[in-house]
């Protein structure tokens, strides 16, 4: 994604040209999947969206952030017909379909 989350710097706005052209198709591709879930993107932070909708618009959470592994949904090992890549299965489930 080019920059953590929490970066503040020009390097956080989604279409900042300090990442590398793979980096800004990862954060439009993250864009485009929150956006059809009904978030909307805050024009300076990549990683910040807002819930249109929001159910407790007056109410701040704070929950830890955790890295941990992920595994898409109906992925297959390697090999065995997986997608490629994380983005390739991430990209067959925005286009309608679920991954292989």
């Amino acid at each position: 994604m080019g920059t953590p989350f929490d970066w503040f710097g020009p390097e956080s706005w989604p279409n900042s040209p300090a990442v590398t052209p793979v980096q800004r198709a990862h954060r439009l591709l993250l864009r485009m999947v929150v956006e059809k879930h009904g978030f909307q993107p805050y024009a300076q932070e990549w990683w910040h969206f807002t819930l249109i909708n929001e159910p407790f618009p007056g109410t701040y959470f704070d929950f830890p952030v955790q890295s941990v592994p992920f595994r898409f949904p109906g992925a297959v090992s390697p090999g065995k017909g997986a997608p490629e890549t994380a983005l390739q299965a991430l990209m067959h489930t925005v286009q309608g379909g679920a991954a292989k």
